[in-house]
């Protein structure tokens, strides 16, 4: 049986430049990470820019305050097995009371800002339609 490339795939120095490349792409990546993870270990605040996020801030705060899912489920009350459901589907399944209570757990206080969307104005339209 041939024991050489598959797929017209190269080797020599050409992979392993290819290769080079890729472990020095995952180094900067988990490099990333870990910067990342330096931050929220420290940070006051979350950011959370849409209530979709939510679940994401609410996961990192965990791992940020070096909490096991078992640790966390233990501060709520809950079983294991319930923050692992949160967090596979993002805490999109639990309610405001839960989500307030996660936080709570975390050491975090969950708030939140209803922001006015931008809109024309009423005038700006009119104003446009007038030429026409």
């Amino acid at each position: 049986m041939p024991t050489g490339p598959r797929n017209g795939s190269s080797s020599g120095p050409q992979h392993r430049a290819e290769a080079d490349g890729d472990t020095r792409s995952y180094i900067k990546q988990f490099e990333t990470e870990i910067a990342d993870f330096d931050a929220l270990a420290t940070a006051e605040t979350i950011a959370i820019d849409s209530i979709a996020d939510i679940g994401l801030a609410l996961i990192r705060a965990r791992v940020a305050s070096g909490l096991t899912q078992a640790q966390l489920a233990e501060r709520v009350g809950l079983h294991t097995a319930a923050i692992n459901r949160y967090e596979t589907n993002n805490y999109r399944t639990a309610n405001l009371t839960r989500l307030n209570e996660i936080a709570d757990s975390l050491d975090f206080d969950l708030a939140a800002t209803l922001q006015r969307r931008k809109t024309i104005a009423f005038d700006e339209v009119h104003a446009e339609m007038d030429g026409f």
